[in-house]
């Protein structure tokens, strides 16, 4: 390797430079560094040791260029190796001159360069979430033979989808020759300070982002009424849903159907966060109108809150 080689891998990933498992899933949220170590760990591969061929795969071949493509070409500059390699940009080949090792990259949609290519040694499956399980057996079924050195694919993606295969085949159900590594961006040293920002504006549209980008764990369905008709009395109330005197009370009222129901609630916000709390239901079972609504609720809290208070429709 070259002397002005500087590598630079964050601790959460650098054990993994010695693991030779066959499987490498690398998992977690966005800006964590996934992709860049993998580009990493598949460069020190290349210029380290011989008789290699790497793969790297996307599920669409154009996809290819903007995301591995660019990562590998940066990763080898930053370690100092940009003349060691010839590349050739039309068939985003990667060659080391002094070992001869490659590393190519095809998408699974361009059948006849992949059927082109053999001794793959080594994989890596950027996006893996993309594949269905059956394309994952056909790249499983192309690392085989013997080598000289160890066989791997490297998965690396976001948990979007906890029904995803990948989490019954490597997660459920781990097999012993796989590794296995969640990380987010708290594990990037190297992440700046704007796209901490933009992550946390993206996690803020819904909790399944949040989730999944932000947080690094298996996202779920979105439901989108997923509170209709999954009220549970003993599950969604607690000591803390109660009237809070002085505080204002939002009286959130569905008058279009029969029962006229209206919830009451307190929101607030503190440095936990925002607080969501309904504390009643006043129901009027048959042709209850406004008036007798607004009646029911001064009756049962008083002319002092109903004058602290704010009356939304029921899409609160």
């Amino acid at each position: 390797m070259s002397q002005q080689a500087k590598l630079r891998v964050n601790d959460a990933f650098y054990h993994l430079l010695y693991d030779s498992n066959r499987y490498e899933i690398l998992y977690g949220g966005s800006g964590s560094g996934k992709s860049v170590f993998a580009s990493q760990k598949i460069i020190l591969r290349t210029v380290g040791e011989e008789k290699h061929r790497f793969l790297c795969i996307r599920k669409v071949a154009n996809t290819l260029r903007s995301s591995v493509y660019q990562i590998l070409i940066d990763c080898i500059s930053d370690l100092g190796l940009r003349s060691e390699f010839e590349i050739n940009k039309t068939e985003m080949r990667f060659t080391h001159k002094p070992t001869g090792n490659e590393i190519l990259l095809a998408g699974l949609d361009d059948v006849e360069r992949l059927k082109s290519i053999a001794g793959i040694t080594s994989i890596w499956v950027e996006e893996a979430t993309e594949l269905n399980e059956s394309d994952f057996d056909q790249i499983d079924l192309r690392l085989r033979g013997e080598t000289v050195n160890y066989k791997q694919i490297i998965l690396s993606f976001n948990p979007i989808d906890e029904s995803h295969w990948l989490k019954k085949r490597f997660f459920d159900n781990k097999p012993d020759n796989s590794t296995v590594l969640k990380t987010t961006f708290k594990d990037n040293h190297f992440i700046d300070d704007e796209y901490r920002t933009v992550l946390e504006q993206k996690a803020s549209v819904s909790p399944n982002l949040y989730r999944i980008y932000y947080l690094g764990e298996w996202g779920k369905e979105d439901i989108q009424r997923p509170y209709c008709q999954n009220f549970n009395r003993e599950k969604h109330i607690s000591d803390l849903a109660v009237f809070i005197p002085n505080m204002t009370v939002y009286f959130s009222l569905d008058f279009n159907v029969e029962p006229f129901v209206c919830e009451a609630s307190h929101i607030w916000t503190d440095s936990k966060g925002m607080h969501f709390h309904t504390f009643d239901e006043v129901v009027i079972e048959k042709n209850g109108d406004v008036p007798e609504m607004c009646d029911m609720i001064e009756n049962s809290y008083g002319m002092k809150v109903v004058s602290n208070a704010i009356f939304t429709g029921d899409a609160m």
